[in-house]
């Protein structure tokens, strides 16, 4: 959905451990970071990707929709927050909007 909308994906991984290796050669502007991943959460490598990619916008998504979790994303540098499942079709508007309060 993302790419139809114009966006060109730069990179893909399957787990914490290979985003925080390809990320920085990636460069991305937007990062869709998973809440719940193998080998490293995202917890976890969302303070690595905020220091080494400053510039990119950080987007967590978590099938767990506690109140503190946003909050908690936002505090350790994350740009917004969603909550799954998400309508594919509606991605590209909710990040429209979600990044641009």
């Amino acid at each position: 959905m993302l790419s139809e909308e114009g966006a060109r994906i730069v990179g893909e991984a399957g787990d914490g451990r290979e985003c925080l290796q390809t990320a920085p050669t990636a460069d991305p502007t937007l990062v869709l970071l998973d809440v719940n991943m193998p080998a490293m959460t995202g917890w976890e490598v969302l303070p690595w990707l905020r220091r080494k990619l400053p510039d990119s916008k950080i987007v967590m998504l978590s099938s767990l929709s506690a109140d503190g979790l946003e909050q908690r994303a936002l505090w350790m540098g994350a740009d917004a927050y969603i909550t799954k499942p998400i309508d594919a079709f509606e991605l590209p508007q909710l990040l429209r909007d979600k990044l641009a309060s």
